[in-house]
Formats: structure tokens, C-alpha cells, sequence
């Protein structure tokens, strides 16, 4: 800092997408590095371990990574161009020393090993946009699986983590808002880097505990480069380019300060840590379970934040439009997936009292994909996945209270007539119902919980209503603060009766999370008009006049 201070190493200023405008020095990763490499190859000179091979290739591949960092924060390199260094890097360590088996084969294996590994290394490097975020995410990652790893791992890849842990800590020291350095690419790399290859020491054929310590420690750049990469598709931007819409930016956008938006995903990041943590004393079936609750919960978190308007100009093209708003109703199937399977599996655990016999386990695996997709269909055919999580209602319960009912009732049906009920106790489909009632009903509360803890409120989105082309003449008297209320138009008529910028929905498939519709008076009929109101009040959707919305008298 007092260098960079000293004679001016400043980058040049940021682009218009970046949070910072003010420039500041980025070259916290030189310190980081050379920390850490120095700490960790003292450490090797005094005590090598057995096998060299892994330790070396890992600190070629670190260096290359610090490389290109360095280079990029000098001048920019290009994005092909950083992706080759990236598999390089990762390259050196999958040949010299990283043994690692997924399905066994290794023309399955490498090329998902190498997407792990460059996936996460330039997650931490988007995950590096406000102070203190990236820096505070390795520290409780990079020390959570040390204290996992001690006396489990290689004794190289215990220290490594103690020593990524310590040097991340000390950078955040001047990273943490308001930072005085940045870590530049340089560091954000590295880091990446480091932790992609650490976390997955113990992944191999045929064992679910390996998997859990990537899963959990790294989900918070898992989640957010998957929302920056899919939202930035449907709205047609750029997905290697700079941008104001990472989850931090939205929680902002929500109406957080920037300190709190931090510590909010800090205790995401520690919160998941702690379940990898439990692990090694509650058992792996626990584990597992407390995992497959926590991502509805992390799911739900996600489409409360991607709803947040980032983007100011860009509108995602009317077949993206259909895309999401499938995709949506997809998310809360696999949301409801999620929390089924917990229920079906603590069914047992309450039945056996924490302990499941083994016998039982191979039938578990073996009727739980039926009994899910038989679940998911009763649920859809119940209309559950047509009502909008965003706005919590009795109706929610009562409509998944019949559909689990019916679910449960399919499930015995289908478990007498395929397996006669051999090892599955007519205990556990109750318990499972009662379960699977309290979770579904629990999971489409969580975004008015989240609302409520964050002390925040959702916008109301509506529509407006109406036939023929009235609706884009009146379009154009509604000021920019009404026409983020309104999500689109309801057209009654023939579709060449609209121009083509205008998206039709049809009234039997409303667009998800509206909260009212703006009565347009044009040409309907009475017969029409009744059918309207009568549909939107089965919605729950509040009907209001056109002169009301102006007065906001909603």
C-alpha cells in the first residue's frame, strides 16, 4: 500500500461496469503469493513429504496462475487467452501428482477435473467484486478445511490450506471495507486456484465423503458464477465482461449497505462450512441430509436475488422470456426433489431410531427415483407449481397439503404393486407425509423469511390489461418508475391486432409473481370481462382500475 502510494502504481481507471470507480492498488496478490509460496516451500525444505511429485506441480501451477493474474492487472490479456493458462495449470497438477477418480475412466474423468478446477478459479476471480468478499470467502473456507482435513488429508494439503488461510487473513486486513488494496487478478487467481485443487483431495469412485468438502466449501462462487453466467445469457449481455449484477450487487440492490451485503455471504460460506465440519462427528448420512436442506434454502435465496432489477436497458428476448419462466417452475421442482428425498430418508432414520439397517438401503436407492417422479407429478397436476413462492398464503398450504396427501397415497399404491411392500414399513410413508407436508410448506415461506430478516420488500409486479392496440399507445404515457411495475400485457384478440414488440399471455398461464393487474376498459365483452375477474380472484391477484394505479391507491 505505502509503495503503491509512494510512486503511483495505480491500474487504469475501472470501466463504467465496475462497482469501484475510484482507482486504487491492485497488487495485494504480489504479497499474497510470495507469502504464501515462501511458507509453504520453508516448510518443504524442512520436512519433505514422501511424495514430491503433487507439491511441486502444485506450486508451478500457483505461479502460472499468479502469472497471468499479474500480466492481466498490468496490461489486459484476453479471455482465450487466460483460459489456455488456466488449463495449463490445471494440466500440470492432474499429471504430476493429483489422483483423483470420478466414474473410473479417464476420458470422463480428466475433462470434468479440469472444469472443476478452471470453474472455480475464475468463480473466485468474479467472486472479487466488492471489498473484502473474495478475500473473506477463502479465509473461512481455506481454515474450515484445514480443520476438516487435519489428520485425514496428506499432511501437504493440511498445511497448504493452514497457510492459504493465514495469507488470506492478513490481506484482508486492508481488504475489508473500506479496502485500501485490491487483490488484483494476480491474487484472485491464485486463490481460486489453490482452493479448486486443495478441496478435492479426497474424491474418488464410488464414495459420497469426497464429494462434500468441494460441494460446501466452495458454494458460494459455485452460486454466484452460475447466477451471473445464466441471467447474463437471458439478457443477452456479455458473460466475460464487468458488471454490477454478482450477488453481493443485488443484495446492495435490495437496499443493503455494502459492509452488511459482505457479512451476509461470510455466514453463507461459514454456515455451509459448519455442516462440512458436523460431518466428522454426526455421521455422513446426516451430512448429507443437512446438505439436501440447505440448497433449497441456498435455491430460494438465489431466486430472491435474480429477481432484483440489475440491468437497466437490457430485455431479455421473447423466447428467453418463455426459457425463464420454465426454468422457474424446473427450479422448484428440483427444489422439491431436494426436500423429498430428505423426507423419504429421515422417514427411516425416525422409523429405525438413527440407525437405518443395511438391507433396507439398496431398496431406498432403488424406489426412491420412482417414488420422486411420481411425487413431482401429483404435485404438478395439484397446480402447486403455479402459485408464486414470493408471497406466502394459505392457499400454499392447502394446496400442498392435498398434494402431498395424494402423493403419499400414489406411493403406497405404487410400493404394493411393484415391490409388495418388502422393506418399506407402512410407518415410514406416514412419516414421510407428515415430513414432506412441513418442508414443502416450510420451503415456500423462505423468500417472505428472507424478506423479513433482511428487512426488505419485493416490488409489486403487475400487468395491464386489455385489447387491441390501445395498449401500446397507453404504454407510452407511463413514466419509467410505472413501467418497472409492469411486467407485460394481457392481449385479448388476434395476435395481428398487436404489434410485435408486445409479448401475449394467455390468461390460463399468468406470468409468475404478479401481485395485480391494471384494468384496461377496451372492447371486452361482459361475458369476457367476467371470465377475467373470475380467473384473477381464483389467482389471488388484486384487479385494479387504471385511474387507481396513477393514484397509487393500490
Amino acid at each position: 500500500v505505502f509503495l503503491s502510494h509512494r510512486y503511483g502504481w495505480y491500474p487504469p481507471p475501472p470501466p463504467g461496469e465496475r462497482w469501484k470507480k475510484e482507482p486504487k492498488p491492485v497488487w495485494g496478490g504480489v504479497a499474497m503469493f510470495i507469502a504464501f509460496s515462501l511458507t509453504l516451500a520453508l516448510s518443504l525444505f524442512w520436512k519433505m513429504p514422501t511424495g514430491w511429485a503433487f507439491p511441486l506441480s502444485f506450486l508451478l501451477g500457483c505461479a502460472t496462475m499468479f502469472g497471468i493474474g499479474l500480466w492481466d492487472d498490468i496490461s489486459p490479456v484476453s479471455p482465450p487467452v487466460k483460459l489456455a493458462f488456466q488449463i495449463l495449470a490445471a494440466s500440470l497438477v492432474l499429471t504430476f501428482g493429483l489422483q483423483i477418480t470420478l466414474w473410473g475412466t479417464p476420458w470422463l474423468d480428466v475433462p470434468l477435473i479440469l472444469f472443476w478446477i478452471v470453474g472455480i478459479t475464475n468463480g473466485l476471480n468474479l467472486l472479487d467484486n466488492m471489498d473484502g468478499l473474495a478475500a473473506g470467502t477463502a479465509v473461512i473456507s481455506s481454515f474450515l478445511l484445514f480443520v476438516y482435513s487435519w489428520q485425514i488429508w496428506p499432511p501437504f494439503s493440511s498445511l497448504a490450506l493452514l497457510c492459504l488461510s493465514a495469507t488470506s487473513f492478513g490481506f484482508l486486513l486492508w481488504n475489508f471495507y473500506p479496502a485500501k488494496i485490491f487483490m488484483g487478478d494476480s491474487g484472485s487467481l491464485f486463490l481460486g486456484f489453490s482452493l479448486a485443487v486443495l478441496s478435492i483431495q479426497k474424491v474418488h469412485t464410488g464414495t459420497l465423503e469426497g464429494l462434500l468438502p468441494p460441494l460446501l466449501m466452495l458454494i458460494l462462487p459455485i452460486l454466484d458464477t452460475s447466477l451471473v453466467v445464466v441471467m447474463r445469457w437471458l439478457y443477452g449481455r456479455g458473460i466475460f465482461q464487468g458488471g454490477t449484477d454478482h450477488l453481493s450487487h443485488r443484495l446492495v440492490a435490495l437496499g443493503l449497505r455494502e459492509r452488511s451485503a459482505v457479512l451476509i455471504l461470510y455466514f453463507i460460506a461459514a454456515l455451509m462450512g459448519g455442516i462440512l465440519l458436523f460431518s466428522k462427528w454426526i455421521g455422513h448420512t446426516l451430512a448429507w441430509l443437512l446438505t439436501g436442506l440447505s440448497f433449497p434454502a441456498l435455491l430460494y435465496f438465489l431466486m430472491l436475488v435474480g429477481d432484483v432489477p440489475v440491468y437497466k436497458e437490457a430485455k431479455a428476448s421473447l423466447w428467453k422470456k418463455r426459457i425463464q419462466r420454465y426454468s422457474y417452475i424446473g427450479l422448484l421442482m428440483v427444489i422439491d426433489v431436494f426436500l423429498l428425498s430428505v423426507s423419504f430418508v429421515s422417514s427411516y432414520l425416525i422409523r429405525f431410531e438413527g440407525e437405518i439397517p443395511k438391507e433396507f438401503w439398496e431398496m431406498i436407492f432403488q424406489g426412491l427415483p420412482v417414488f420422486l417422479a411420481i411425487e413431482i407429478f401429483v404435485l404438478y397436476l395439484s397446480g402447486v407449481y403455479h402459485l408464486s413462492p414470493v408471497r406466502f398464503s394459505l392457499r400454499h398450504l392447502r394446496k400442498v397439503f392435498v398434494a402431498c396427501t395424494a402423493g403419499a397415497a400414489c406411493l403406497v399404491l405404487a410400493a404394493t404393486m411393484i415391490w409388495r411392500f418388502v422393506y418399506y414399513p407402512r410407518s415410514v410413508f406416514f412419516i414421510h407425509w407428515l415430513l414432506s407436508t412441513i418442508l414443502l410448506s416450510m420451503g415456500r415461506s423462505l423468500i417472505q423469511l428472507y424478506c423479513y430478516l433482511l428487512k426488505v420488500s419485493l416490488p409489486k409486479k403487475g400487468a395491464l390489461l386489455g385489447k387491441g392496440e390501445i395498449l401500446p399507445l397507453l404504454w407510452q404515457e407511463f413514466s419509467e418508475e410505472d413501467k418497472q411495475e409492469i411486467q407485460g400485457w394481457f392481449v385479448l384478440g388476434e395476435r395481428r391486432e398487436v404489434p410485435e414488440e408486445v409479448e401475449v399471455y394467455s390468461l390460463e398461464n399468468l406470468p409468475e409473481n404478479l401481485a395485480f393487474v391494471v384494468w384496461v376498459q377496451s372492447g371486452l365483452l361482459e361475458e369476457e370481462k367476467a371470465k377475467i375477474r373470475s380467473l384473477l380472484e381464483k389467482e389471488g391477484i388484486t384487479l385494479v382500475s387504471l385511474r387507481s394505479f396513477f393514484r397509487r391507491e393500490m
